[in-house]
């Protein structure tokens, strides 16, 4: 696979595949987080429990971009957590096309731009 965006996955089948992933839990999952996302995590109050709610049913609205490394692709997915007091959360992700690994970029209000 080359680095390009066309072969990224389709918004349809990276939210399918982010939501099956999510539904592994934290057996099957492995779920890498940046230092820049733990940091982000901790100052707006998000737990990994609001990051698999949202990976487990999120929705991806923009199209996805390529990574720096080739074949894998960032995802923006959106979506609210029992925690989350009503507001989405988004997270910027890199899922690995291969298995059930995701590499959480970043995380943020939706509403805080």
């Amino acid at each position: 696979m080359s680095s390009g965006e066309s072969d990224c996955w389709s918004i349809s089948e990276a939210e399918a595949r982010l939501h099956a992933y999510a539904a592994l839990g934290n057996d099957g999952l492995e779920l890498a987080l940046t230092r820049h996302a733990a940091e982000r995590m901790e100052e707006r109050g998000i737990i990994v429990s609001d990051i698999l709610d949202v990976l487990a049913a999120g929705r991806i609205d923009d199209e996805p971009t390529a990574s720096t490394r080739p074949g894998y692709c960032k995802y923006r997915i959106c979506g609210k957590s029992p925690n989350s007091g009503g507001r989405e959360i988004c997270l910027v992700v890199i899922p690995d096309p291969g298995r059930p690994a995701i590499k959480l970029i970043t995380v943020m209000w939706k509403d805080v731009r």
